[in-house]
């Protein structure tokens, strides 16, 4: 069968879909645990399968297990991608400053007086600008800033979160000196 797909056959294709879909998609399903994910994995294992069927090699195994490997691999990488967004997401909540739509619009600079995060930023340290540019407003990983950088993993935490305390430091300041000058 995996002949007749490499040649194109997309009767043969479809029957081996049909056969294996099922399984393949509750296999992923069981670790990613969101459908649409699933499924766009299972599309992408597919679409692979049908790009590379004459790859398959019949002495390493099973069309079967060659489909499941190709899906666990996809799902692995799809699983890792879905924690980094998680940790991306924590990491946005953790402070104030991510979550524009629930502050002040003076704090972000919207008043001429002030130049908000953007000159906040420019009071910390350049390795903290430069860490915190990556992973907030360019959405890099630590892990990616990591080894963008050159730097242990800890470094960049360490790094986002004293400059995070820092701005929260000159902020909560400016915020403070504003609310004095209107009393």
């Amino acid at each position: 069968m995996m002949q007749k797909i490499a040649e194109r056959d997309a009767t043969a294709f479809a029957r081996f879909y049909d056969h294996h879909a099922k399984f393949i998609f509750a296999f992923l399903n069981r670790f990613l645990k969101k459908r649409v994910e699933s499924e766009d994995i299972l599309q992408e294992t597919f679409w692979r399968l049908w790009q590379k069927a004459a790859m398959y090699d019949p002495t390493a195994g099973s069309p079967a297990a060659w489909v499941c490997s190709i899906a666990r691999d996809l799902g692995k990488s799809r699983f890792k991608q879905l924690l980094r967004q998680r940790e991306r997401d924590a990491d946005l909540k953790a402070f104030p400053i991510a979550q524009p739509s629930k502050m002040n619009a003076s704090i972000l600079g919207s008043s001429k007086s002030r130049p908000g995060i953007g000159g906040a930023l420019l009071e910390i340290s350049k390795e903290q600008q430069e860490v915190i540019m990556l992973s907030f407003f360019e959405g890099v990983t630590h892990e990616e800033i990591a080894n963008r950088l050159h730097i242990p993993i800890g470094i960049v935490k360490s790094r986002i979160r004293l400059g995070m305390n820092s701005l929260n430091v000159i902020i909560q300041k400016d915020v403070g000196a504003d609310v004095d000058k209107k009393l």
